[in-house]
């Protein structure tokens, strides 16, 4: 993507879990504040500290820190820069999700600016 794309990330389907012997299954708003709350020990996991653990999240990877969007079922963004589009649950990769399973479905359409 190139700096000012319109980009839109649509969830279709699919449920995850950020720790499969321990959370249940969640959807693209993540963990309820409650079920949240169970993970208060693994908070430095979080990608996006003020998101639910397992939320759908949206951010582009390139020569820069670019910002960290929850999706939901739906979002629609301007790119601020160049970069990848990753998607992933708001559950750090490496040892953080090491316990994470599930399956995801989403549309991506990219709007290129003039």
């Amino acid at each position: 993507m190139r700096r000012g794309d319109q980009v839109t990330v649509r969830f279709v389907s699919g449920q995850w879990t950020a720790d499969h012997r321990n959370m249940p299954m969640t959807g693209p708003a993540g963990y309820d504040a409650d079920t949240d709350r169970l993970l208060d020990g693994a908070k430095d996991c979080k990608v996006k500290p003020t998101a639910p653990f397992g939320a759908l999240l949206a951010v582009l990877a390139g020569d820069r820190d670019f910002p960290v969007h929850a999706v939901g079922r739906e979002l629609t963004f301007k790119a601020t820069g160049n970069g990848t589009l990753q998607l992933g649950m708001n559950d750090t990769a490496g040892s953080c999700s090491d316990d994470n399973r599930g399956t995801l479905n989403v549309e991506v359409s990219i709007t290129h600016r003039g």
